[in-house]
């Protein structure tokens, strides 16, 4: 168990001959591993994917669902038979056990080397109980089966920068729990779902979500045994800079859907303090990241790598927008003529700039569809828009430096050849340019080549 090989060894050639075990596989960071460890890693043997059964839909068939992502374009171009190394699993993050059959358990404890466990409710709102039932037991299940398995090497636990958010310098480390995990089951006994109580048990934790990765972590810290783990911490993802397509995003979601609307002239007033840093690292980023992580695990121990660009590649929430706005506006993008945002910290501001830039105009856009005999949308995405503002305002409000010593060292250690193959130095992010790949993938596979 953990890694014996030295700084120089080969990323891909770690790999050669091992077989990885993946949660999470249909989501935006899952679709682009299990790519990334296909096309890079030659080597690699099988990957099993944990697939949450789905009515009406087999086995193979989701997979076939999975494969026919553009994400593996060009995996199929130059090495389709490679996609036959992908091994779905049936099985739940929430089930006993995994919901694993006996056989698929037998499987994975005797071919697994390698985990990674990226799946995860991301919803930020979810019930305490729902969040903790993926977030915390499905990790503390996940990290089980890893202590039984016979040969295994790493596991990396994708975890988030927002775990800490009530320090304003984050170190790679992980840091007492925000709770007691025995007293949050008793609160969710005597209080159940009630939304104001749990605010207040939070602790300083602005959501659910970063709540119960928070109590994950903790857990992994005190129970990871003999496991060499990663907790991996990316902030906010956005669009792939460059693997395996550029500008690739699959999914609307928080600043995704920002800055599209900032773009088209809908979101023109914003809670935000524009000098905030907007802690955003692009998906092969953390992609590449997590792969190379598991080459200097270590038997017994926990390494924590902050897969940030806060301490050193710093871009502000006003900054972001101007260079998405900067992209966006060379292309015609708007709907609405004249587009940018105001970014204000006053309640006052927001709510009487709001109703004039943004409430008023989508009544009138609305009252000109009705007269074209067309069914309304502009109050519907208007009234969206302000719960997106709910849901994100904390972060838009405060400043973290989130420590990536840890994580530029990783980048730093690798041989030329990898640094090539696996890029994954957050101060190496041109932010003008890599705006320009945002928008422009955000057109091309969200929106259709649509202006």
């Amino acid at each position: 168990m953990g890694s014996t090989t030295n700084e120089r060894t080969s990323v891909a050639g770690f790999f050669e001959g091992k077989s990885v075990f993946i949660t999470g596989v249909t989501g935006f960071l899952g679709k682009a591993l299990l790519e990334k460890l296909l096309y890079s890693c030659i080597g690699i043997d099988k990957i099993y994917v944990l697939m949450r059964p789905k009515k009406g839909l087999s086995l193979t068939e989701r997979v076939q669902n999975i494969s026919n992502s553009l994400v593996f374009q060009r995996l199929k171009s130059n090495r389709p038979e490679d996609m036959n190394k992908i091994i779905p699993v049936t099985g739940d993050l929430s089930a006993p056990g995994l919901g694993l059959s006996a056989k698929d358990e037998e499987d994975l404890l005797n071919n697994v080397s390698v985990v990674f466990h990226s799946a995860a409710t991301v919803k930020m709102n979810e019930p305490l109980r729902v969040a903790l039932a993926v977030n915390l037991e499905g990790t503390i299940k996940v990290l089980a089966l890893c202590k039984r398995m016979r040969n295994i090497r790493a596991f990396v636990y994708v975890s988030t920068a927002y775990t800490n958010t009530d320090q304003q310098v984050v170190e790679e480390r992980v840091y007492p729990p925000p709770a007691n995990i025995d007293a949050v089951y008793k609160f969710l006994r005597e209080h159940g779902d009630d939304k104001e109580a749990t605010k207040i048990f939070l602790n300083g934790r602005p959501n659910t979500y970063s709540f119960s990765k928070s109590l994950a972590e903790a857990y992994l810290a005190e129970h990871h045994g003999d496991v060499p783990t990663v907790i991996l911490r990316p902030s906010i993802v956005g669009a792939a800079r460059s693997e395996p397509l550029a500008g690739w995003v699959d999914a609307w979601q928080g600043n995704t859907i920002l800055q599209t609307n900032v773009a088209r002239g809908f979101l023109r007033v914003l809670f935000c303090d524009a000098k905030v840093v907007a802690d955003l690292i692009p998906l092969d980023c953390v992609v590449n990241m997590a792969i190379v992580s598991v080459v200097h695990s270590k038997q017994g121990k926990v390494s924590v790598y902050n897969c940030c660009t806060s301490e050193v590649n710093p871009m502000t929430w006003r900054m972001m927008s101007e260079l998405f706005l900067r992209a966006s506006k060379a292309d015609n993008f708007h709907k609405v003529p004249f587009p940018g945002v105001v970014m204000t910290r006053s309640p006052v501001k927001l709510a009487v700039g709001s109703f004039c830039l943004m409430t008023v105009p989508a009544y009138v856009l609305d009252a000109w569809r009705m007269v074209k005999r067309k069914p309304s949308k502009y109050r519907r995405l208007n009234r969206q828009l302000y719960i997106l503002q709910d849901n994100i305002k904390f972060f838009t409000t405060h400043n973290w430096v989130m420590r990536s010593a840890g994580a530029c060292a990783l980048a730093e250690a690798l041989t030329d050849a990898d640094a090539r193959l696996f890029p994954c130095h957050p101060a190496h992010v041109h932010w003008p340019s890599y705006m320009a790949v945002y928008y422009r993938g955000i057109k091309e596979f969200l929106c259709g080549g649509k202006k």
